[in-house]
Parts: C-alpha cells; sequence; structure tokens
C-alpha cells in the first residue's frame, strides 16, 4: 500500500496545483424513495389504472392465440411526456421471480420500443445497415414487481452485435394487478402504465409523431417465457413499428378501407372465385407420380382492391410462435408496375405473409434493395381449419382457407376497368420437406407465367402470374 500512496501523491499534487478556480459540488437531493426527479403533467397521475385520457384513444391490440392472452396499448402525448398504459387480458397466472436479481423479461411484464426517428427509418441507407436501430431510441422493460430497465439505440454496426445497450433514462412506472400474483388461476391480468418524459430524447415538446413497438411477456414459472408481439413486427427492425402521430392516432397506408366490399368467408366454395383462374401445387413422390393437388391459390382484382384465397392441405400444424416464418403459411407478391421479367426488386413490389394463427406481415420493396422491408399497411384476412381425413399416400390432416383483401389505398392504386397486376406465392411448412410441382388450372404453362429470376419455374418458389378480373 505504501508504494501505491508514493505513486499516486506527485499525480493530486500536479491536479491541484493546475486549478485556478476553487470547484464546490453539492449531491441532490431527491424525495425518500426517489432516485430521480421529472416533472408529471398536473392531470396525470401514473397508478396502472386506465386514466380517463386513455378512454378514447385507438389501441394497438395483440392477441396470442396459445394463451388466449389479449395485449392492448395507448400512447397519449402529454405537456412534459408519453403516457402509455398498457393491459394484458386474460392471463390468469401472474407471475413474477421472488429474486433479487432477476431481470424483467424473465417475469410477466410489458416492453415498448419507442424512436422519434420515423422518417430516417424508410431511408435507404437506414435500410441497408446491419443495425438500424438509431441513437433516438428507448427500449422500457418493465414487469409485474414494477422493476424497470431502459435501453438506447447503440447504433454499431458489427454483425451479430445486440442493437441495444442497458443504459439508465429515468421513467415512471406503475403496476396493477386485477388478482393475485404468483397463484395459478388467481388473477384476470394486469396493467402496466408509463410516463416517458420528452427530454429522454433531448426534446422540450411533443414530436409530430413516433414509431412504437409494443410486447409482452408470458412467464408462467421460472422455467417458461414466451415473447410476444404484433406479427410481422420486430425489435430490430424499426420500419415494421406502427407510427403515432401527436393527435394520440396510429397512422399507416390505407387505414380506414380495411372493410371489403365483397365479405371474406374463407370458404373453398366461396361464389366469387368460381370463375378465376387458379395456379396449383401438387404434390407427387420422389418417382414424379401420385400426383395430388396441394395447394390452390386465386387473385382477382375488385372494384376496391385486391382479393386472394389460398385453399391448403397440410399434415401436421405448426402454429403459436410469435415468428410468423415458424408457422404453417402463405405469402405472395403483388407488382403495381407489371415490369417485364422482374429479375429484381423494386419500388411497387408488395409482399403479404398469414400464418396459420391468421398473423399478417406486410412488406415493401425499394429500388436498389435486395429484399423487402416489413412495413404496416392496411389489408383484412380471415382463415378457417378443417381437421381432414383423405385417402391419399400423403396423409393430410388439415385443410386450410386462407384469405385476404388488399385495398388499393394500401399499395398506391386506383380502380379502372383495364387494372391488371402480377403476382406469385409460395406456401410453408415447416419442419416438412415434400416433392412438388406447379400447374394453372388448365394444366398449361402460361406464356405470363414466369420466375422471378426469369427461368420457368416446377417448385413451390415464386413465379408471376397476370391477376384477371373478378366477379363485381
Amino acid at each position: 500500500m505504501k508504494k501505491q500512496v508514493f505513486l499516486l501523491l506527485p499525480l493530486l499534487l500536479l491536479t491541484s496545483c493546475s486549478l485556478t478556480n476553487t470547484y464546490d459540488y453539492e449531491n441532490k437531493e431527491y424525495d425518500e424513495g426517489k432516485l430521480f426527479e421529472v416533472e408529471e403533467d398536473s392531470n396525470m397521475v401514473v397508478d396502472g389504472k386506465e386514466d380517463s385520457v386513455y378512454k378514447n384513444i385507438e389501441p394497438i391490440t395483440i392477441y396470442e392465440s396459445e394463451y388466449d392472452i389479449t395485449f392492448t396499448t395507448k400512447t397519449y402525448f402529454g405537456t412534459n411526456g408519453f403516457y402509455i398504459y398498457s393491459h394484458v387480458e386474460n392471463d390468469t397466472t401472474v407471475f413474477y421471480n421472488k429474486y433479487e436479481n432477476t431481470d424483467p423479461y424473465r417475469n410477466d411484464g410489458v416492453e415498448i420500443h419507442i424512436s422519434i426517428d420515423t422518417d430516417e427509418y424508410f431511408t435507404y441507407e437506414n435500410l441497408i445497415k446491419n443495425n438500424k436501430i438509431t441513437l433516438n431510441t428507448l427500449q422500457i422493460r418493465t414487469d409485474v414487481s414494477n422493476k424497470c430497465q431502459t435501453w438506447v439505440g447503440n447504433n454499431q454496426q458489427t454483425n451479430n452485435l445486440y442493437e441495444w445497450t442497458q443504459y439508465f433514462k429515468p421513467v415512471i412506472s406503475a403496476v396493477n394487478v386485477d388478482g393475485r400474483i404468483n397463484k395459478k388461476d388467481g388473477a384476470t391480468g394486469y396493467s402496466i402504465e408509463l410516463f416517458v418524459p420528452y427530454s429522454n430524447f433531448n426534446l422540450t415538446s411533443a414530436p409530430s409523431k413516433i414509431s412504437i413497438m409494443p410486447a409482452f411477456n408470458n412467464a408462467n414459472d421460472d422455467s417458461y417465457r414466451k415473447w410476444f408481439t404484433l406479427k410481422g413486427m420486430s425489435h430490430n427492425q424499426p420500419s415494421s413499428w406502427l407510427i403515432i402521430n401527436n393527435n394520440n392516432e396510429i397512422e399507416y397506408p390505407g387505414k380506414g378501407y380495411e372493410i371489403p366490399s365483397l365479405e371474406l368467408t374463407a370458404k373453398e366454395d366461396d361464389p366469387k372465385y368460381n370463375n378465376q383462374y387458379a395456379a396449383i401445387l401438387r404434390e407427387v413422390d420422389d418417382k414424379n407420380k401420385n400426383k395430388v393437388d396441394r395447394v390452390s391459390f386465386k387473385m382477382f382484382v375488385g372494384m376496391d382492391g385486391i382479393y386472394t384465397q389460398f385453399i391448403i392441405k397440410d399434415k401436421e400444424k405448426s402454429s403459436y410462435s410469435d415468428s410468423i416464418y415458424e408457422n404453417d403459411g402463405v405469402e405472395f407478391y403483388i407488382d403495381t408496375i407489371r415490369e417485364v421479367q422482374p429479375s429484381v426488386y423494386r419500388t411497387g413490389i408488395y409482399r403479404f405473409l398469414i400464418d396459420v394463427d391468421n398473423g399478417v406481415q406486410t412488406d415493401f420493396a425499394m429500388d436498389g434493395l435486395n429484399n423487402t422491408y416489413p412495413v404496416k399497411i392496411a389489408t383484412a384476412t380471415k382463415i378457417s381449419i378443417e381437421e381432414i381425413e383423405e385417402e391419399t399416400i400423403y396423409s393430410y390432416k388439415y385443410k386450410y382457407v386462407f384469405e385476404m383483401f388488399v385495398p388499393f389505398e394500401s399499395i398506391n392504386l386506383k380502380y379502372s376497368s383495364s387494372l391488371m397486376v402480377n403476382s406469385s406465392f409460395a406456401y410453408k411448412s415447416p419442419n416438412e420437406a415434400s416433392y412438388m410441382e406447379r400447374i394453372d388450372s388448365a394444366n398449361l404453362v402460361r406464356e405470363d407465367l414466369f420466375c422471378i429470376d426469369g427461368r420457368w419455374c416446377w417448385d413451390p418458389g415464386a413465379y408471376w402470374w397476370v391477376s384477371k378480373k373478378g366477379l363485381m
């Protein structure tokens, strides 16, 4: 220890000699129980309850079908910050781990992601980055014990690096549990309310709009946890987040046009598809025999948008994943520009994914990008699931009918009597391999059918066709 003191002493003397002014610092005092000081709005109390300001605000609603849980989030732009009220309904076993150092995400709780860089996320420069999360982004993790963590976007562009860094930002949270914690079937749900000061984003007043992604954790015990958000959203893809303006309104293309003029039925014999051409995927064996129709895809242009129908046979149902890619499902493209030989992604192409849990993801393409990127737009979907037993060698157990309506307003189109669009599709059944053959309803390879890479296709990959005029 003597050696250490001797080495430090000259440094201390040098430092003190370099000072020309005295400097006094007094530790800031906070009210008992408070670690920080923020200015809340005079008309607001953060208590975990749905105050009157939230009553008429449109919620972001997320449904988790495996446990029949509905999660809603409402955002209110206050004078001094955002007020965010989240309610988890029908969580009958509200759980938290009593160990002191347990992270909030291991307990029942809510996560909120907020950014003020709403326009930057849609620029070409941002979309080609490895890490698309900007520095003006905040992640708030809370649980039912009212533990709260804050994380910020780190903007690091190294591959495989987590986009967020834990960093303290002042946030006020409150929890209200509808029942008892850590008791099986002892509750009906819980609510968490947050106050997030604008100063966390270096703002002195409300921005014109924000991007937001809510999520929740369902932890039934020490060993089980399921994280869930709105299908199509991702914590590292902020283009997929919803936009909310400072009138507390959710914005996205086509909003208000989701109700189609022709009813969606998700029925195989729906008459509005009777006279439409079908693209069909047939399953075959390894010798290209025993052909059985497995997937039928129909599409037509209506007066108010694009109508699509899939009829599918499946062997084992894959469902309940929070990722739309891990469930049985379909995807299709709509090319509104209809250029010949669409060998690259470009502006005017839209991608749509539907899974067996009725989850939806919508994607845009952009000139120069080598893939699509997720953006919420208005659609309407309906699905039906039927258990079947067919006398085939393929042992199909389920029949799915997926139907989707895409309003013209969502994809920047207007109706005309000559309007046609190009399309393609694929069907996905995870953990299953099979041989497939593609035909159309006339058993012909049509001249307006070709692969996305310009080659002829005889597999379940993407190919393009022209949508025919539908029943009015």
